[in-house]
C-alpha cells in the first residue's frame, strides 16, 4: 500500500469518526411521544382517557431458563450428554427456554415467549454497549444477532393436534421436537417431553413429563449404569429432592397430581430411588438432607448408645456439663 493511499484511508476514517460523533451529539427525536401528544390534544376533549408511557408491568419479566455457551463455538461432548434433542442441535450461543408445566400452548404463550426473546436481546445488547464504551475500539463486545439466539417452548403435557395445526407446527427431525413454518412461530421450536425419545441425553428432561409411563421410564433409565456413572453427587442430591417433591406431595396439594400415581406407586418409586442412591453413593447422601430429629425418631436410646463406648458417652456428658455451667 502506497503512502498516498494510506493517507486517503486515514482521512476517510477520520471523516467517518467525525460523522459518528455529530450523530451522537444530536438529540434523538422520540416520535412515539409526538404521536401520543397528538392523541391527547385530539381525544381528551372528546371525553376519552388517553395515557402515554403507560406502565405495563409492575414486575420485570423473568425467563424460565437461559443457557449461554461462552467458551466454545459448538457444544462440547460433556455438554451434549445432558442437552435434549432440539437444543443440542442448535448452533445458537444463547438458548432461552420457556417451560409450560401445566399450561397449554396458546396465543398468550407465544406472545409471552416472543416478548422474552426481544427483551433478552435488548438487555444483553445494552450491556454490551456499556462494556464496549469502557474498552478500546478493537475490543468491542459484539451484539447478539438474531441467529445467536434460539428460543424453545417446552411442554410437560402433550400438545393437542389441533393446537399444533393452528400454529403450523409439524414433527421435526427428532421425536418430540416440532417446528413451525408460520411467521414468528418459526422462531420458537416446540419440545414435547412426553414424546422425546428415550435416548440418554433426553432422560433428565423427561423427569418433567406429565405422562406416568414416560416419567417412570425416565426414572428407571436414570438408575441404569449408563446414566448413573455420569451423575455427580450434586446431581443425585438434586434428583432426590425433585422426587421428594413429585412423589411425597402432601394431601390436597396439586403438585404433579396429573401423573395419577397411586400412593403405592409413589412409595415404590421413592423407595427404589433411595435404595439405588444408597447402594451407589452411600447413605450419607440421603441422611444429610433429613433433620436429625426425624432420623433418631426411628431408633431407641439403646440402639443409638450401643454404637458408642462408655468412655465416649462419659466424655460427651462431661463436655455438655461444662458448656451448661459456663
Amino acid at each position: 500500500m502506497t503512502k498516498k493511499s494510506t493517507k486517503k484511508q486515514t482521512k476517510k476514517q477520520e471523516e467517518q469518526k467525525g460523522q459518528e460523533e455529530i450523530q451522537e451529539e444530536q438529540p434523538k427525536i422520540y416520535w412515539h411521544d409526538w404521536l401520543g401528544e397528538m392523541f391527547k390534544v385530539l381525544l381528551i376533549p372528546t371525553g376519552l382517557d388517553v395515557q402515554t408511557k403507560y406502565t405495563l408491568l409492575n414486575k420485570l419479566p423473568e425467563a424460565d431458563l437461559v443457557i449461554v455457551r461462552k467458551e466454545t463455538k459448538t457444544w462440547t461432548k460433556d455438554q451434549l450428554e445432558f442437552l435434549p434433542d432440539g437444543i443440542r442441535h442448535t448452533n445458537a450461543k444463547h438458548v432461552l427456554i420457556e417451560l409450560k408445566f401445566t399450561e397449554s400452548i396458546d396465543d398468550d404463550a407465544l406472545l409471552q415467549i416472543g416478548g422474552y426473546r426481544r427483551f433478552y436481546r435488548n438487555t444483553e445488547n445494552k450491556k454490551r454497549e456499556k462494556e464496549s464504551k469502557k474498552k478500546e475500539k478493537n475490543k468491542k463486545e459484539e451484539k447478539i444477532k438474531p441467529k445467536d439466539l434460539q428460543t424453545f417452548l417446552i411442554c410437560s403435557q402433550t400438545p393437542r393436534k389441533t393446537t399444533l395445526q393452528k400454529y403450523g407446527y409439524e414433527p421435526g427431525d427428532f421425536e418430540g421436537v416440532y417446528t413451525s413454518h408460520y411467521p414468528l412461530c418459526e422462531l420458537f421450536p416446540l419440545i414435547s417431553l412426553n414424546d422425546l425419545s428415550d435416548e440418554p441425553h433426553n432422560v433428565m428432561f423427561k423427569l418433567f413429563a406429565s405422562k406416568k409411563k414416560e416419567h417412570i421410564k425416565a426414572q428407571k433409565k436414570i438408575k441404569s449404569e449408563e446414566i448413573k456413572e455420569k451423575l455427580t453427587s450434586e446431581t443425585v442430591s438434586f434428583i432426590t429432592n425433585l422426587f421428594n417433591v413429585l412423589l411425597t406431595n402432601k394431601e390436597g396439594s396439586e403438585e404433579m397430581d396429573y401423573l395419577n400415581l397411586t400412593p403405592k406407586e409413589k412409595e415404590n418409586l421413592m423407595t427404589g430411588w433411595v435404595d439405588n442412591v444408597v447402594a451407589s453413593f452411600g447413605a450419607n447422601l440421603i441422611l444429610k438432607r433429613i433433620p436429625k430429629e426425624e432420623v433418631f425418631a426411628n431408633y431407641s436410646q439403646e440402639d443409638v448408645f450401643s454404637n458408642y463406648s462408655m468412655e465416649d458417652i462419659e466424655a460427651y456428658i462431661k463436655k455438655t456439663k461444662k458448656k451448661k455451667s459456663a
